[in-house]
């Protein structure tokens, strides 16, 4: 999962230096087999400043447009390729 922290400073100078003590960070979570994971997406666009994000409202996107999500799960054996599952999120917030 990933955390983008947001800054609603006005000041551009502080806001930078906010954002460079603040860096967006990765939590990963371990897969348990047998145990009902989550998964949430957003539709969106890059900000225009580092770390923004723009997302899309759930009612902006046509009812029959389903995105697709490529899930790649490691192997143990790192020699072999990951296992890759497609999903079609027809699902909505």
């Amino acid at each position: 999962m990933l955390f983008v922290p947001i800054s609603y400073d006005k000041d551009g100078p502080k806001r930078r230096r906010w954002y460079d003590e603040h860096p967006p960070k990765y939590e990963e979570r371990k897969l348990i087999r047998g145990e009902t994971s989550a998964l949430y997406a957003q539709l969106g666009t890059p900000g225009l400043g580092r770390g923004t994000f723009v997302a899309f409202s759930a009612g902006a996107v046509p009812e029959d447009a389903h995105p697709v999500a490529e899930i790649a799960f490691p192997t143990k054996d790192s020699e072999k390729p990951p296992i890759i599952s497609r999903v079609v999120l027809r699902q909505r917030c």
